[in-house]
């Protein structure tokens, strides 16, 4: 009897282990997933703008500190006292809201639940075409809704995408009825960061 109860009990272990051990792959995979993003999008008229050519709020509130990506050999300067987190190759947070991606995807490319695009901009980015697209993320994935600023610079089949989030992506507390708008402050902070980019 003490034999029944025994294989029993390590059958109902096993069968916990083994729901444990699925709910944490479910877990990764839907974190390492390709990011989910908002609805369709609809044509936007593109206009010419430029950044400044010199990062004037970095230099003047902080010391600065170099990102280099190794794989891709893109670097960026940022204000030293951001923290750098590479999750991967493909995917760098710097600081609490900005967030360096390589996708070798079109990002303005309507797919899944993409964030909603407001606006489009050529732009130059430290010499190189590139993108500015400006909207907002919802509350789809378990974001906070919140307003973003995104650079696009495409060179060699790569898109560099470089995003600054008006309160992070790891911001869980907020008033989900409203969309967290961008801090003019923050706004020319990644703007000075970004005309530091060189891709190669």
């Amino acid at each position: 009897m003490d034999t029944f109860k025994n294989k029993a009990s390590e059958k109902h272990t096993m069968k916990i282990s083994l729901l444990i051990l699925l709910a944490l792959l479910l877990s990764a995979c839907s974190s390492t997933a390709t990011p989910i993003s908002a609805q369709a999008q609809t044509p936007i008229a593109v206009t010419a703008t430029f950044l400044p050519n010199t990062p004037t709020s970095i230099a003047q509130t902080s010391s600065q500190s170099t990102y280099t990506n190794s794989q891709y050999g893109y670097s960026l300067n940022y204000p030293s006292s951001y923290n750098v987190i590479a999750v991967s190759d493909e995917h760098v947070e710097i600081g609490d809201k900005i967030v360096i991606n390589v996708w070798s995807v079109d990002p303005t490319s309507p797919w899944g639940d993409d964030p909603i695009i407001e606006s489009t901009s050529d732009i130059q980015v430290s010499g190189y075409p590139a993108k500015l697209l400006t909207g907002y993320i919802g509350a789809v994935g378990g974001y906070v809704p919140q307003q973003y600023r995104k650079i696009i610079v495409e060179r060699g089949g790569l898109y560099f995408i470089v995003t600054l989030y008006a309160l992070g992506l790891h911001a869980t507390e907020g008033d989900i009825s409203q969309i967290a708008q961008l801090i003019p402050e923050d706004v020319s902070n990644f703007n000075a960061m970004v005309t530091t980019l060189q891709i190669p």
